[in-house]
């Protein structure tokens, strides 16, 4: 009997620790946000913003402008990640694009945040 409850306890720990390495590394994934400089940068940048999130996201484009591109989502219990991406000025010309990731399941979301981000800085450099 005793061995059963630590065996489960084992099992247990084990899985919890797993669980907090996964989140280290999707911590490590996430890129630092992209920026842009001039007219002829940003314009390149943020079209292919638009089309990484018309490609990677279940949800629709429910508003682009150039300043903000948004999805609608995620709904209630929804696994499928939600994107907003902003432009920022910070003057003379310059821009810093960022995303937003996130979905309403506590089991996880698809894609991840994390990996979408990563993903998603990559492909806009």
């Amino acid at each position: 009997m005793i061995f059963r409850r630590l065996m489960v306890l084992s099992v247990i720990v084990f899985a919890l620790a797993g669980c907090a390495v996964a989140e280290r590394r999707e911590a490590q994934l996430v890129d630092t946000p992209v920026f842009c400089n001039g007219e002829k940068d940003c314009m390149e940048k943020w079209e292919k913003a638009e089309v990484w999130v018309t490609n990677n996201s279940k949800w629709r484009i429910q508003r682009a402008s150039n300043t903000v591109i948004q999805t609608y989502g995620p709904g209630t219990t929804e696994a499928d990640t939600a994107f907003k991406i902003t432009k920022i000025p910070l003057g003379d010309g310059k821009y810093e694009i960022r995303m937003e990731a996130r979905c309403n399941n506590w089991f996880g979301c698809f894609p991840k945040p994390a990996e979408a981000k990563h993903d998603f800085y990559n492909y806009i450099k």
